[in-house]
């Protein structure tokens, strides 16, 4: 199955401030993006990383267990969305069912990678 892992690092609000001066380490959102970086790629060496915080795996496990695991790398005020990429059921509005995902930019080979995993 194809999973799209989405993440926000969130900084810690004023009501978490003196908390965070008694964590042992400080938290540096650079390793914590290579910290992800890391685990996502152990995880699947093919993944796809379109966007900064945007990831596209193919595995078998469970958005859960991705959810449960990138958590114990994240913080608790951090944002995280994983979900199950499905093809495509609908038609384009030429009646074409031959593109599941669409996209601009820099994302052709990305988009490309998704409509090649999903048939």
């Amino acid at each position: 199955m194809i999973l799209m892992i989405s993440y926000d690092l969130i900084g810690p609000d004023a009501s978490e401030s003196k908390a965070m001066f008694l964590r042992p380490k400080e938290r540096d959102p650079n390793k914590v993006y290579d910290e992800v970086k890391k685990f996502i790629e152990k995880n699947d060496p093919k993944c796809r990383h379109p966007l900064k915080s945007q990831w596209f795996v193919e595995t078998e496990k469970t958005p859960n267990w991705w959810t449960t695991e990138l958590m114990k790398i994240l913080d608790h005020n951090d944002r995280l969305f994983v979900c199950r990429i499905f093809p495509n059921s609908m038609p384009d509005s030429d009646k074409r069912q031959d593109t599941a995902y669409a996209g601009a930019g820099a994302m052709s080979s990305e988009i490309e990678w998704l409509n090649s995993h999903l048939r």
